[in-house]
């Protein structure tokens, strides 16, 4: 994914796949820890380069597969794999900065 289509993607989709979502059970306490955690996430993707970010979004937010990403990015899964692995360890170190409490091993612990 170039930088353009990552920033149109983010255009085109905003960050809804990062609202909070709601359970009837949630306690005021619980909604709070999950908007500071949204908060950490949004923070943390906005430090990492936009293509890297896009990738994470649409691999793990928007469930694309590694096949479709890679026909999309016109390079083989293994590339596509490798990028994702990479975004992930910068997302994952700039979290950390952020929210050293938080342990993310993906998006749907937040969304």
């Amino acid at each position: 994914m170039s930088y353009e289509d990552s920033v149109g993607y983010r255009k085109k989709f905003p960050i809804l796949w990062l609202r909070p979502r709601y359970r009837q059970c949630d306690t005021p306490d619980e909604i709070a820890a999950r908007r500071e955690c949204i908060l950490a996430v949004r923070q943390a993707l906005s430090e990492i380069p936009p293509e890297q970010a896009g990738l994470l979004v649409v691999r793990y937010c928007e469930g694309m597969t590694l096949r479709d990403l890679a026909k999309w990015e016109g390079v083989g899964v293994s590339a596509v794999s490798e990028r994702i692995k990479a975004a992930a360890r910068r997302f994952r170190v700039a979290l950390r900065r952020r929210r050293p409490d938080l342990c993310l091993t993906d998006f749907s612990e937040v969304v």
